[in-house]
């Protein structure tokens, strides 16, 4: 199993989060998997695009509000989870 962070132009605190959110998430999983978080110029969000194996993407978009370890690991984790990889 690997977590490669492939992108980020998150600001670092921002980035600190959602990269130890997002590799608690992940956990275990087998597979590899590339990880990108993205800050979309002149928009304050939060974008995690996520590759795993099997075909397996997926993207989140967060408010800066919710750039926290709590809401980005439930919502990675659950959605990981619904897709039984």
């Amino acid at each position: 199993m690997a977590i490669r962070i492939l992108y980020s132009s998150l600001a670092p605190t921002a980035q600190a989060v959602a990269e130890h959110a997002t590799r608690a998430a992940i956990g275990s999983r087998p597979g590899d998997w590339s990880v990108c978080f993205i800050e979309p110029p002149r928009q304050p969000l939060c974008v995690i695009v996520i590759d795993g194996p099997n075909g397996f993407t997926h993207t989140w978009c967060f408010d800066p509000d919710d750039v926290r370890y709590e809401i980005i690991r439930g919502s990675v984790r659950r959605d990981l989870s619904e897709s039984a990889t």
